[in-house]
């Protein structure tokens, strides 16, 4: 197995590539793709894939999806999906927000 090669971009130090891309919100196959096989900058890679991620960025924490930001805060999908529908809740105001269960008894 290759062993990740830390890298610079933007002034910062990363462990990898990999993290280098996720931290700045951008798809880490599609910057290691351009950087490699197009032989383009890094850093004009990641600005330009900036955005375009598949990330969910939660408290400062990117996550693949909205279920694992969920698992990861202890919360039900369903309530945090419905919160954000029926009370116009972002996915981090619906995840931080108390369960309410069985109020009266």
């Amino acid at each position: 197995s290759k062993i990740p090669a830390p890298t610079e971009a933007f002034g910062i130090k990363y462990p990898s590539l990999q993290q280098a891309a996720i931290q700045n919100n951008a798809c880490p196959k599609a910057v290691w793709h351009q950087f490699k096989n197009n032989n383009r900058p890094l850093e004009e890679v990641i600005k330009e894939l900036s955005g375009k991620s598949k990330f969910i960025p939660v408290f400062g924490v990117n996550y693949k999806s909205k279920k694992d930001a969920c698992d990861a805060h202890n919360v039900k999908v369903a309530t945090i999906s419905w919160r954000m529908k029926h009370k116009n809740m972002t996915l981090e105001e619906a995840i931080k927000t108390p369960n309410m269960k069985n109020q009266f008894g």
